[in-house]
């Protein structure tokens, strides 16, 4: 069985802490089974004591109703009843106090003081028994004179008695002093228990602290550089906030870091981020917090000083003349560093100083690289990107929330005779019961390569509108993105979402401009013939405005031609517009491929554009996007 590193990884650390589990747990079974089990030992040991004391009080007690018997029978024997009675009395306590006093010879050892004076009593008391028999026959011989029977048994309890005295002084000696040894057994007992419980803890502590220290600079440190990672830099910029202090947050990242990689492999790559670490540890004050922030960007926050201001210029000198050797490979790279100084009593939030840090940093790539920019809010050009970078997130949370929803917009043919319908599948933004337009979202989706999911998005609803719909005859036309245009792994999701559709594809169709054609030419026309396959059409938006679309228009196995809106405006009037137009219709014609004109929104231009031969039109003249689609949760 092969294992991945992870996997193995995983076994390994879980493998220790489910033995270091088991071993703890078996410790602590045995450690509670020990104090449990010494602890009976303890309580049999001290109820045998209070049996002890108790069997010889009842050897004394016995004993003594034995006396207080045969005083009956003396007393009232006079009667055949009586005598009967008290004597049958007399012998059973005889035998009791015989019964417990083997008794009390069990409960000690042999060598026991008590064994040996209890085993003196049993037999001087079992001697004294024939003593008590002749005298019942002097009793009964005198005619019941009592005085004349106790005169013959006169003394004789005297010794029985005295060693029951001593027998009872060595019980409450021998119970004082075992009592005084358990209490003394079980406090070094408990003492030790608490000892060995108080040093495992501290061993566990220990443990732990060690175990939680690793975590902590598992958990905050890059474990390629050893810097500190992203969550330390972005609490550290709100630790320094917090502190009221003046602070400069920056970031350094490396132009075209893939460089290294690609000649040195990712191995390489990791050593040069490494030693570009020491460099900027070099160059920065000992208290500044260095992290590592992503692939090839570290982020540093210090103190401001106009030393360390100075020491960013050389910190970008530094990089750009150190030379990284690897293995026979010698590189030399750039970098752009961007800063952003916070004032005490700036309100700021740590997403703020990152979105104006990276908003600065593509100023800097912008400017032609191994730049130094410090953040500056009345710059245009970093508050658009600033803007742009905000609305990153407003996109995924319009896609998550459903807020996006589908317009329409009817393409109308001149020839009154068509059957079908045609729309343009547009979108809007809906926030607070209205619709805005996703010009801006569009703009910040293509910048930062979310696009291809807004186009997934627009499809699968579209898609599911159609399934939900039967009744809907209508031909939609949805606009894909140059980013989903050349994805190669567009056809995996179009498969599946055409498969579970429940109407003719023939039905859907796709626009594309030239511009998203010619980023990757090759994966693009595979797409599109992908797309063919299932009977979907497909339209080339904005068709005039590249200047190689009359050279890519005979490869591409396209059926319709949407001629730019900036050619269909003022056509009445503006002469070389009407030529354009004109020269794309016939091409058009040629090729067999349908033609639309866009933006049309007077009578004169409808006029035209009929005169022209043109098939289809589309704008606020004939019909104004609406609502006809809200995503649902």
């Amino acid at each position: 069985m092969n294992l991945s590193f992870i996997a193995k990884k995983k076994l390994k650390y879980y493998g220790l802490i489910i033995i270091g589990g088991l071993v703890i747990l078996a410790f602590t079974m045995s450690f509670i089974k020990y104090y449990e089990d010494t602890s009976s030992e303890y309580d049999e040991e001290v109820k045998k004591l209070i049996r002890s004391e108790l069997i010889a009080l009842q050897v004394q007690y016995s004993f003594k109703k034995q006396v207080q018997e045969w005083k009956n029978i003396l007393l009232r024997g006079n009667d055949p009843a009586n005598y009967l009675k008290y004597h049958q009395q007399f012998i059973d306590e005889f035998e009791r106090t015989q019964n417990y006093a083997q008794a009390l010879i069990d409960q000690f050892d042999k060598t026991n003081k008590i064994t040996e004076l209890a085993s003196d009593f049993q037999k001087t008391h079992r001697s004294i028994l024939a003593d008590y028999q002749q005298a019942l026959l002097v009793y009964e011989q005198t005619g019941f004179d009592a005085n004349a029977a106790d005169k013959e048994v006169k003394g004789i309890d005297r010794e029985p008695e005295e060693l029951l005295s001593e027998i009872s002084i060595y019980v409450q000696s021998d119970i004082t002093y075992r009592l005084k040894t358990i209490e003394s057994e079980v406090f070094a007992f408990k003492t030790t228990l608490a000892l060995v419980f108080i040093a495992l803890q501290g061993v566990l502590c220990l443990g732990l602290i060690r175990l939680t220290k690793r975590l902590l600079n598992v958990n905050l440190h890059d474990k390629i550089t050893g810097l500190g990672n992203r969550e330390l830099f972005v609490n550290s910029i709100a630790d320094f906030h917090k502190n009221r202090q003046d602070f400069t947050v920056g970031i350094l990242d490396i132009d075209e870091f893939k460089i290294i990689n690609e000649t040195c492999g990712n191995s390489g790559g990791d050593i040069y981020l490494k030693e570009i670490g020491s460099l900027v540890q070099n160059h920065l004050p000992k208290d500044a917090v260095i992290c590592r922030i992503s692939a090839d960007v570290i982020g540093f926050i210090y103190l401001q000083s106009e030393a360390t201001n100075k020491s960013l210029k050389q910190l970008k000198t530094a990089v750009s003349q150190y030379e990284f050797h690897y293995q026979d490979l010698t590189t030399s790279l750039t970098c752009c560093i961007a800063i952003y100084e916070v004032n005490e009593g700036d309100t700021v939030e740590h997403t703020s100083v990152l979105n104006g840090l990276y908003a600065s940093l593509l100023e800097a790539k912008s400017l032609g690289r191994n730049r130094l920019v410090s953040y500056d809010e009345e710059d245009s050009f970093i508050v658009g990107r600033q803007k742009l970078m905000r609305m990153v997130s407003h996109v995924a949370d319009s896609l998550n929330q459903k807020s996006i929803v589908l317009f329409r917009q009817a393409i109308s043919p001149f020839d009154t005779a068509s059957q079908s319908t045609y729309y343009e599948v547009l979108m809007r933004v809906k926030h607070n019961g209205e619709f805005h337009s996703p010009f801006p979202y569009l703009q910040a989706a293509e910048k930062f390569h979310l696009i291809n999911k807004i186009d997934q998005y627009v499809l699968r609803e579209t898609i599911l509108y159609l399934n939900k719909h039967p009744e809907d005859k209508a031909h939609y036309s949805i606009n894909l993105s140059g980013q989903t245009l050349s994805d190669e792994r567009f056809p995996i999701y179009i498969r599946e979402l055409f498969e579970n559709s429940q109407f003719p594809l023939s039905h859907l169709g796709f626009e594309i401009t030239e511009t998203d054609i010619i980023r990757n030419f090759s994966i693009a026309l595979n797409n599109i013939n992908f797309l063919k396959s299932y009977g979907c059409k497909i339209s080339l938006d904005d068709f005039g405005t590249g200047m190689s679309s009359f050279g890519y228009i005979a490869q591409l196995n396209i059926d319709t031609v949407k001629i730019d809106g900036t050619f269909i405006r003022n056509i009445a009037n503006v002469d070389h517009n009407k030529a354009i137009v004109k020269s794309i219709v016939s091409l058009a014609q040629e090729l067999s491929l349908s033609t639309v004109a866009e933006f049309v929104e007077t009578e004169a231009e409808m006029k035209q554009l009929e005169a022209l031969n043109i098939e289809y039109c589309q704008g606020y003249l004939i019909h104004k996007p609406e609502l006809f689609y809200e995503p649902q949760d």
